[in-house]
């Protein structure tokens, strides 16, 4: 295929929806936001007396598992701050995208990999995210794509 570009400037407001919608894809949190909202259920009903629980710790519903619940909303605006804060993600990037590699210009910054490089690709949304590593991804948006060239991604991308 011929080689192609498209121009991603991510805002703000995706990047705190696609931190959410990667969080809570994870089953340990939905687990854990689930048993948090059980606990706080539960300790409401004790405090109204609607539920007897002479063993229950109440301190759990109001303090640790308003926490589990605020946690993860912590962790996407510290997230947040911290991509943003960096020069090159507050303008436009460039990906182009050939049959040997992507390279990706923008305000700052050059980079090109080669498609070994990416060992996964993720659809979230309206994103695409080439994970280069365990914690470290590209995202593209797909609206500047068309199908034919999100499926050329895809088939890049070699399952080991």
């Amino acid at each position: 295929m011929q080689s192609f570009t498209t121009i991603t400037l991510l805002t703000k407001k995706e990047y705190i929806q696609f931190f959410y919608r990667e969080t809570y894809r994870k089953p340990a949190i939905i687990v854990f936001t689930l048993l948090a909202l059980y606990i706080i259920v539960a300790d409401i009903l004790d405090f109204g007396n609607i539920l007897e629980s002479s063993d229950y710790f109440s301190w759990m519903g109001f303090v640790v598992a308003p926490m589990i619940l605020v946690l993860p909303t912590i962790q996407a605006f510290v997230a947040r701050k911290n991509m943003f804060a960096r020069p090159c993600f507050q303008h436009p990037l460039c990906y182009t995208f050939s049959d040997d590699a992507v390279n990706i210009k923008g305000e700052g910054v050059e980079t090109t990999f080669t498609w070994q490089h990416v060992f996964k690709i993720k659809e979230s949304g309206g994103l695409l995210l080439l994970m280069v590593g365990k914690k470290i991804g590209h995202i593209v948006k797909k609206d500047g794509l068309t199908q034919e060239q999100i499926d050329f991604i895809k088939s890049k991308v070699v399952k080991v």
